[in-house]
């Protein structure tokens, strides 16, 4: 489990450096450290993406001159096998595609990239390559839910606009191509999380709302990497819910999720996450954010959530805690049923 912090721009002079550098949760150790060095007199427009638990070993930086309309970017990757930066030009999405396509990677095996741009996944099938190629097309009719990667599996589900089910489709670097993953879901996927153990995610009940739009009928769910294990969990309930992130490690599954009577001013909710575990499926409202502190992100490993804080007002989007809660503590023993 790693992090990446990044640091405020630091005024030098004729240039401005923005530092950053990616930590191992396991032991605190810093595992590499990066610094970008920007023109400080105005000349370019610099920007910087960097992610937290489910992106933290990616770094996008994009350049543009104020003659020109066209950012310029270069994407790296800290392979953690290798110790070292694999650096990938950015993939731009031609009209050959009916929507803007959300990027995801699988998080060893040499930087794989993966974009779900709609009806198509595409890829980068050689490790480090920068050419992005079309790795299958959906059939008429269905879409690509959501994306997810993890411990050298990629997994999307296909959700059909017009049919109350959907199907998780996956691909390795092992050389097998596209593969299905479990049964069909009574229902349409909005979110989803790839562990070394398992899958996990949250399946919506059939209605009116073919997008993962804020809707009701949220159930979590269960699915095996390789075989056609597929385990229903527990429900939301009636209220609507908005999935803003998932994480699993081993039989664990948590989940971000704005609930519909947490609305905030300027468009924003007040995030809540929700832990469970697969198997007897206890259900549990791990801390929610206040009117001062957002959650950021989060994150699971086989012992902790991990849980990073922002400001809601001035300052948001900056880390301003790190939180770790212990699951032991957090769930009842299994065996007792209390839902809390």
């Amino acid at each position: 489990m790693h992090l990446s912090f990044g640091h405020s721009m630091i005024e030098t002079g004729e240039t401005g450096l923005v530092l950053g550098r990616i930590v191992d949760l396991g032991d605190g150790v810093t595992r590499t450290a990066w610094r970008l060095e920007v023109p400080a007199d105005g000349r370019e427009t610099t920007c910087l993406f960097f992610g937290g638990f489910n992106s933290a070993l990616q770094l996008v930086t994009s350049r543009k001159r104020p003659s020109s309309s066209t950012f310029y970017r270069l994407q790296g990757y800290w392979d953690t096998d290798a110790a070292r930066w694999i650096w990938q030009l950015p993939w731009t999405p031609t009209s050959a595609y009916d929507r803007a396509c959300d990027r995801f990677h699988i998080d060893t095996g040499g930087g794989h990239r993966f974009y779900d741009c709609g009806q198509a996944i595409l890829a980068s099938v050689e490790p480090g390559s920068s050419e992005i190629t079309e790795i299958t097309r959906l059939a008429s009719g269905s879409f690509v839910g959501i994306g997810s990667a993890g411990a050298g599996l990629a997994i999307w589900a296909e959700n059909r606009a017009a049919a109350p089910f959907a199907s998780l489709r996956a691909w390795a670097p092992d050389g097998a191509g596209v593969r299905s993953i479990g049964p069909s879901l009574p229902g349409q996927v909005c979110g989803l999380a790839v562990g070394a153990d398992a899958a996990a995610g949250i399946y919506f009940e059939p209605g009116p709302v073919a997008a993962c739009d804020a809707r009701a009928g949220a159930h979590f769910f269960a699915a095996a990497r390789a075989d056609d294990g597929l385990e229903a969990g527990p429900s939301l309930g009636d209220e609507k819910v908005l999935i803003r992130d998932m994480a699993t490690s081993g039989i664990f599954v948590a989940a971000t999720i704005a609930h519909d009577r947490d609305f905030l001013p300027a468009g924003r909710y007040r995030h809540r996450i929700w832990l469970t575990r697969a198997g007897d499926w206890p259900l549990t409202e791990v801390n929610g954010t206040s009117d001062e502190v957002q959650i950021l992100d989060m994150g699971l490993t086989g012992e902790h959530l991990y849980v990073v804080e922002t400001p809601a007002g001035a300052g948001h989007g900056k880390v301003s805690s790190l939180r770790r809660y212990r699951l032991d503590s957090l769930l009842p023993q299994q065996g007792e049923t209390e839902t809390k």
